[in-house]
């Protein structure tokens, strides 16, 4: 199967994807995978594995977080052009300025952040920002 093709070419992929008696399951573990490859290679009897069910609420959670994280991760470098990024965690980035610079810096992010990738106009993006001499003031 060639898996969920994301907004930015990527593929979000289910290895050895199989429907069972309960719906569907793929191999989650690399390890795992290499072992029923090479048995399939092999012409062997495949081992017993560890196979993860896959049902609709987790491929619509997969869908979601990769979309958010593309859309963060070209927000970052958007930022980046203009500000230098010291940090990312999870949908929060994170730069250093000198103290002059904050304001114009979180009004830079804001707008950044509140807006809309191109390929989705439509999507509901907004955020939230703040100012601090480090990380934790700043929350």
């Amino acid at each position: 199967t060639e898996g969920v093709i994301l907004p930015n070419g990527l593929r979000i992929r289910y290895p050895a994807l199989r429907r069972s008696a309960n719906g569907f399951e793929y191999i989650n573990n690399p390890r795992t995978y290499r072992k029923f490859i090479k048995a399939r290679v092999m012409g062997d009897e495949t081992p017993e594995l560890a196979w993860t069910k896959l049902y609709g609420g987790k491929v619509v959670e997969n869908i979601t977080q990769a979309v958010a994280r593309i859309v963060v991760s070209e927000q970052m470098v958007k930022i980046g052009r203009r500000y230098p990024v010291a940090l990312q965690v999870h949908d929060e980035i994170v730069c250093v300025v000198p103290e002059e610079q904050a304001d114009a810096c979180k009004e830079y992010m804001m707008s950044v952040m509140s807006t809309p990738p191109k390929w989705a106009p439509d999507l509901p993006v907004a955020c939230e920002a703040d100012v601090g001499v480090n990380y934790g003031d700043a929350k």
